[in-house]
């Protein structure tokens, strides 16, 4: 009988490892801002762990795009502007004084211009990425939605760690951190990184040179300061370098040959060419630029190129943040304060060929203060409710220096200035609150004001008569209320049944492009977007999750780059404007499995369906959305009693089906669309059982498949591409401390 208990007792036991095995890890994130189970909130979120970073190789924001089905990431500049589209929701402006539609967080400062968000990823805690309008939750209004890059904080135990990789193309990465208490009340965290590429992975015929070079330092410093349970400050600074290569544009010509030859500006444009039409880069001079060339060389990957201006990036950040946090008897109290600069120059040529055609140097200055301060409900409140107030005060300087000699032979150097200042300067009230219906019923109700102010001084003035100067002095303000109402239902622990209806805003603005006359600087108006959501989180097993969500979007007077003929000089201009109406549907889901010890499966599905449905562009599609996208990746670890630690394999996937990398209009050629494809990526690796020690090596791009970074449709002009990087691979290593 004592032998049979045993025995059920034994098996008992077994049977309760052997779920402990194969249990999921709850996922904590503060997409509501407290901390609570993924699972709990009722907004489309996807987040990436400390481990899932390093798994991925995530060395900067952009690449964050490929690991989330419903968003794209790009840069419009190669790799040092990048934009974000969130279920179709971006934007396609090329300018810098534009704020994205998908709001960027570090440690809950906004970062509000593109450049800005050009950073590296290193001691990272956490991504999160949030689908929808959020202004009830967040300081900065959006329309497409928040991600957000969690920092590691300071604590009072001592820990760190020190990382080395090195990789094709004669790459080294270092990074490194530690923190730990210098008191009872105060800790500290220091961590840095510099990221070395020696060798470029393009080739410029032209120079006889390789380009691709990557030189990035940074560093940060945070001081936690927490005198009572109640009561912390932290502050941090932070500082950044970025020395590197840009990508170079691999020309795409679109033109049909002219028989009679002829110079610019006597040459005669006789149509878009055959393999333009059909969506084919020819490289046999069947098809040739607006100066009557053509690149022969068919890989993607050789550029030939002559910015007479000079070459690269040269960018310089710093900035700070200071959060307090207060906890009394009826709420918690917090307050953060952000401060960004950074100074950079970029020089790019923007018409691909060895001519001086459009040769670009951008000196661009961006300054960012913001202020937000919150009170929310204490965590034990059967009511869940939270206010806020918002500033934000940011500069943006501006000079764009064109030259363009060859298009005005006989004249000498031909320049031209984009010269201008904008300042914005925003204020919002929003709150949230979440009131029980019953034990398993909750109203979400939430409401924002907006306020919105800009200016902008300057515009274009040629250095030569081909061209009039076109300069402004004007302001322009806007204001709006938006919210959210919905209803969660959760019958038991493991299901979570939400709907919502929320309204986004995004001011209007000025655009900052070229101009040939003030036409081009009249201020565009704000965006809204009435978003609806039904979503299922879900977990049936305690080894596998399953949440769904549906969503339509009525996105209203849009904001696109388009090209309008300027009614005063009838020179067709690409413009930011407000574009027209759009709807768009679409579906998505995740699973994530473990389902036997060491093995995790994570696989994500989403069908965006996006249609302009009224304004000049009725019927035509928009830019950088893919119907249908895939990711996942799959984590095995086996341990190995004789090594004293464990094996394990990594591999990530995504696919895109067809999509245009720009607005599709009457005008636009096929040349913008990029066709479908898959990427995967690889690493295996060993860590000790106590995880000091991680050898690890990996492959990037495993296949070496070459896909569209970014096209540069100009209209009139040539067709420009930049294509992705090729295969690499190294070998990483991580201590612990």
């Amino acid at each position: 009988m004592i032998a049979v208990l045993m025995s059920g007792a034994a098996t008992s036991a077994l049977a309760q490892a052997a779920a402990d095995d194969t249990q999921l890890e709850e996922v904590i994130v503060t997409a509501q801002k407290r901390a609570e189970n993924l699972q709990d909130v009722p907004i489309s979120v996807s987040s990436f762990s400390e481990r899932q970073v390093r798994d991925l190789g995530l060395e900067k924001p952009l690449d964050v795009g490929f690991q989330v089905p419903g968003l794209v990431a790009k840069s419009v500049n190669g790799d040092s502007s990048p934009l974000f589209t969130v279920r179709g929701i971006g934007v396609t402006d090329f300018t810098v004084g534009n704020n994205s539609p998908t709001s960027i967080y570090v440690d809950q400062v906004v970062k509000p211009y593109y450049p800005m968000v050009n950073f590296s990823l290193f001691d990272v805690s956490r991504i999160e990425v949030l689908k929808g309008p959020q202004g009830t939750l967040y300081g900065r209004n959006n329309t497409g939605g928040a991600i957000k890059f969690i920092t590691r904080q300071p604590t009072f135990s001592n820990n760190g760690f020190l990382r080395a990789d090195y990789g094709r193309f004669d790459t080294l990465e270092l990074e490194g951190a530690w923190g730990g208490a210098l008191s009872e009340t105060v800790a500290v965290r220091v961590a840095g990184m510099t990221r070395q590429r020696g060798t470029g992975w393009q080739y410029d015929n032209f120079r006889k040179e390789r380009n691709g070079e990557i030189d990035r330092l940074a560093g940060r410093v945070s001081l936690l300061w927490k005198p009572s349970e109640d009561f912390s400050a932290t502050i941090t600074a932070y500082a950044g370098r970025n020395r590197s290569d840009v990508p170079l544009f691999k020309l795409a010509p679109p033109f049909i040959p002219n028989p009679a030859g002829g110079t610019p500006p006597n040459r005669t444009i006789t149509g878009v060419c055959a393999a333009a039409l059909r969506g084919d880069r020819a490289r046999d001079g069947s098809c040739v630029d607006s100066f009557g060339q053509f690149d022969p060389d068919p890989n993607n990957r050789h550029v030939s190129t002559n910015n007479v201006q000079g070459q690269g990036l040269r960018e310089d950040g710093q900035g700070g943040v200071l959060t307090l946090e207060w906890s009394t008897g009826f709420a918690d109290l917090t307050s953060v304060t952000g401060y960004d600069t950074q100074d950079r120059q970029e020089f790019q040529d923007f018409d691909g060929t060895p001519k001086i055609g459009t040769d670009n140097s951008f000196t661009q200055s961006f300054n960012a203060f913001s202020q937000e301060l919150r009170i929310a409900a204490k965590e034990d409140s059967p009511i869940k409710w939270i206010g806020g107030l918002f500033y934000s005060k940011d500069k943006v300087e501006n000079l764009q220096i064109i030259r363009s000699d060859d298009s005005f032979p006989g004249n000498g150097a031909v320049i031209t200035n984009i010269d201008w200042l904008m300042r914005t300067e925003s204020l919002a009230a929003f709150g949230q609150v979440e009131i029980p219906i019953s034990s398993m019923l909750t109203a979400v109700g939430g409401l924002r004001y907006t306020e919105d102010t800009r200016s902008f001084v300057g515009g274009t003035t040629p250095r030569h008569a081909f061209f009039p100067t076109a300069v402004v002095n004007n302001k322009t303000s806007f204001d709006n209320f938006s919210g959210k109402v919905g209803l969660n239902f959760k019958p038991s622990e493991d299901l979570l049944i939400y709907a919502s209806v929320s309204k986004g805003f995004k001011a209007g603005g000025f655009n900052g492009g070229f101009a040939t006359t003030r036409f081009a600087y009249s201020p565009y108006g704000p965006e809204t977007l009435y978003a609806y959501e039904f979503g299922i989180k879900s977990q049936p097993l305690p080894s596998l999750r399953l949440n769904a969500a549906a969503f339509f979007y009525n996105w209203k007077d849009f904001q696109a780059t388009v090209t309008r003929v300027d009614p005063a000089s009838g020179f067709p201009t690409q413009v930011l404007s407000n574009a027209g109406n759009a709807h768009i549907k679409g579906l998505e889901a995740d699973l994530n499995w473990r389902p036997v010890a060491g093995l995790n499966i994570a696989l994500s599905a989403a069908y965006t369906d996006p249609k302009i449905v009224s304004g000049i562009y009725e019927g035509r599609l928009i830019g950088n959305t893919p119907k249908y996208s895939l990711g996942g990746n799959l984590r095995y670890e086996t341990p190995v009693e004789s090594m004293g630690g464990s094996i394990y394999g990594f591999t990530d996937f995504s696919y895109r089906s067809r999509y245009a990398l720009r607005l599709v209009t009457a005008t636009t050629r096929p040349l913008v669309f990029q066709d479908a494809f898959w990427l995967a990526n690889a690493r295996i690796g060993y860590r000790t059982d106590d995880e000091r020690i991680d050898v690890a090596a990996y492959v990037k791009n495993v296949f070496d498949n070459e896909y569209l970074v970014e096209v540069f449709d100009q209209g009139s002009l040539n067709t420009l591409d930049i294509y992705s990087e090729p295969r690499t691979y190294g070998v990483s290593l991580t201590y612990k401390f």
